[in-house]
């Protein structure tokens, strides 16, 4: 039961409420699945000031309909994230013009595709049904309900984003890059054990003598990811390896990595992929369960570390 609708107009006020946090929340998670320090909230007035800074709190007040409160509520929201400054106007020193930071300059530009996409994503969802207001808006929450708006960006967005990513094989002028982004992550999670330190300082020995590949993910002139396809005996194919650059997060490094590994043993001719992560890892396995992989009770890999680990397997 959903009582706020069955008051209908009466509570139109409260069903926008719940609809404004309901989006803003998912845009909100969207940013930082980007990896962008940015809230849904800070859109106009970023984006104003992008276009005509600076301005007076009451200018920007005006332009965006809202309260010099509110206005200046936001602005020190957006100071204390670095993104805008404020100053006395030396014409009029009873005023403070606001005006992006170079992060916000920087962050104003990024965000420009970002914010197309939205665009495209929001568009598809109100050019229907096309009737009352009323119904519009229950056509919108359903909408919501069923696929959260989320979901629908990050659709929208991973084509974009995983073009911009090229995979590439391993070279020995890379090796650099697979022990570093490896031993980042797993400093950060476990510890280096003793077959971390020798796979890694050695891919060619321990991963590609086997028969066993290893890729590398660059955006544009930097190498922001990395794994490997690990060929064990038994015809065992294990995606291992796995890390990204802190600084690459929600560009679907990872993803783009995962497929090209699993690409690469389905090439082989395995019928399966296994892999070993932590169990309490909830963000890497809530990634590989997308992905297909689900847990398997038994373990068929080499016993090599002392950390807790789970295995998963994804069926080709």
């Amino acid at each position: 039961m959903d009582f706020i609708k069955e008051l209908g107009v009466l509570a139109l006020g409260s069903r926008l409420k719940r609809l404004l946090e309901r989006m803003n929340g998912d845009i909100s998670r969207f940013y930082r699945t980007l990896g962008v320090g940015f809230e849904a909230r800070w859109f106009p007035i970023i984006r104003l000031l992008g276009e005509r800074s600076p301005l007076p709190i009451t200018g920007i007040a005006d332009a965006l309909g809202l309260t010099h409160p509110a206005v200046n509520k936001l602005v020190a929201l957006l100071a204390r994230a670095g993104l805008v400054a404020s100053a006395t106007d030396e014409r009029d020193r009873r005023r403070r013009l606001v005006e992006l930071t170079k992060k916000g300059r920087v962050t104003h530009e990024m965000l420009q595709p970002v914010w197309e996409d939205m665009r495209g994503t929001l568009s598809a969802l109100h050019e229907e049904p096309g009737c009352s207001f009323l119904a519009s808006l229950e056509h919108l929450e359903d909408e919501l309900a069923g696929r959260s708006l989320f979901r629908r960006l990050t659709a929208n967005s991973r084509e974009r984003l995983m073009a911009g990513v090229e995979i590439v094989d391993f070279r020995p002028e890379l090796k650099k890059h697979f022990e570093r982004l490896n031993k980042a992550w797993l400093k950060k999670q476990f510890g280096v054990e003793r077959h971390d330190k020798r796979v890694l300082s050695d891919p060619e020995a321990t991963i590609i003598a086997g028969g066993g590949k290893v890729f590398f993910a660059r955006v544009g002139d930097s190498v922001a990811g990395t794994c490997a396809l690990i060929r064990h005996e038994g015809g065992i194919w294990e995606l291992a390896k796995l890390a990204v650059d802190e600084g690459a997060r929600g560009r679907f490094v990872g993803t783009r990595l995962a497929l090209s590994a699993i690409e690469g043993a389905r090439m082989a001719g395995a019928e399966s992929v296994l892999i070993e992560t932590s169990p309490t890892d909830e963000r890497a396995l809530a990634f590989f369960e997308s992905m297909g992989f689900a847990r398997i009770g038994s373990n068929p890999l080499p016993a090599r570390y002392t950390r807790e680990r789970v295995t998963m397997e994804l069926k080709l």
